[in-house]
């Protein structure tokens, strides 16, 4: 795992358009001019309904960032262990990549593995040369998902993105979705954060489903003709939803309203209103991930490409924005 950790790079300025690049905030003000733009963030926005219709499955993978995070970088590390030819993945391997990180605690790490082995996205196996070393391997469950949700993500990127429709084609492709993870999980050794892209969102980042709950607020309410979303979810049923208690659900409410994204109501019989605001941080937000994943598709094409063997349609000299 130190060859892992050793990847982090010296201090130095990154090259445009680099995987791990952070999208320059002009390039996220142009691809939000696009005239398909707004519709491709909505349907981003509700990834967790179509990609994985089970409110249970899509809560725990997108609920929060750390959650998203281990979901790759299981994936990342248990590929890198298999061509780097040690016998398998440990936890406390990927305890030491997510504290090294700062992403998450030790005790946290546990929690979730253990939680996506009740989900069935990880099993554990003996190691075979020291049985009471037990490794993770990641299921077709754990596969299957990150496909089907990667197919919604890429679909509603090539609405605005040449990528997004190259990454389609290729997605299935031997070798190119191990390497479009491996540039997405590398970007944050280069110290990548999309939360540097849109600061608006960062307290939120430190809130259990925070963004996810205001997400699914957003896309379940109603659009008025003052440019706001009128919605009446309770409370009650955002905390069934995300699986968190209703005082966490009225911290992360009380935040939104403080950051100036929503006017909670005086009355339980009136509804939540979702202010401009909001949509706007969410455009910066999706526009920061397709720009990101654009640079990831186009690095992981090139060195597919720079391999003996079949040849896949190259990114790299198509438009970034259609």
């Amino acid at each position: 795992m130190d060859a892992i950790l050793a990847k982090r790079p010296a201090e130095e300025r990154p090259v445009a358009g680099a995987y791990y690049a952070q999208p320059a905030p002009e390039e996220i003000a142009r691809l939000r001019k696009h005239p398909r733009f707004s519709e491709a963030a909505w349907r981003m926005a509700e990834t967790p309904a179509e990609a994985l219709p089970s409110g249970r499955l899509a809560t725990f993978i997108l609920n929060d960032r750390v959650r998203t995070q281990i979901g790759y970088f299981i994936l990342y590390l248990y590929w890198s262990a298999q061509e780097d030819g040690r016998t398998g993945l440990t936890a406390s391997q990927v305890k030491s990549v997510f504290t090294e990180m700062k992403f998450a605690s030790a005790g946290r790490v546990d929690a979730l593995i253990a939680a996506m082995r009740l989900f069935g996205y990880v099993r554990l196996e003996s190691d075979l040369y020291d049985k009471r070393v037990k490794l993770i391997v990641p299921t077709e469950r754990h596969l299957a998902a990150f496909l089907q949700m990667l197919r919604v993500q890429l679909a509603a990127m090539a609405a605005v993105m040449e990528e997004g429709s190259v990454g389609l084609e290729n997605l299935e492709r031997a070798g190119f979705m191990p390497a479009f993870i491996r540039k997405v999980c590398e970007s944050r050794f280069h110290g990548f954060r999309l939360v540097n892209s849109v600061p608006e969102i960062k307290s939120f980042f430190n809130y259990n489903a925070a963004t996810p709950i205001l997400l699914y607020m957003m896309i379940n309410g109603r659009k008025t003709a003052s440019q706001t979303i009128e919605t009446a979810i309770s409370v009650s049923r955002l905390s069934k939803q995300f699986q968190v208690s209703r005082a966490h659900v009225r911290k992360v409410l009380a935040e939104a309203e403080a950051s100036g994204f929503i006017v909670r109501p005086v009355s339980d019989s009136l509804p939540t209103v979702m202010l401009p605001a909001w949509m706007d941080t969410v455009e910066k937000l999706y526009a920061a991930v397709f720009l990101h994943f654009a640079a990831c598709i186009r690095s992981a094409l090139e060195e597919i490409n720079s391999q003996p063997g079949e040849v896949l349609r190259d990114a790299s000299s198509a438009p970034a924005v259609r």
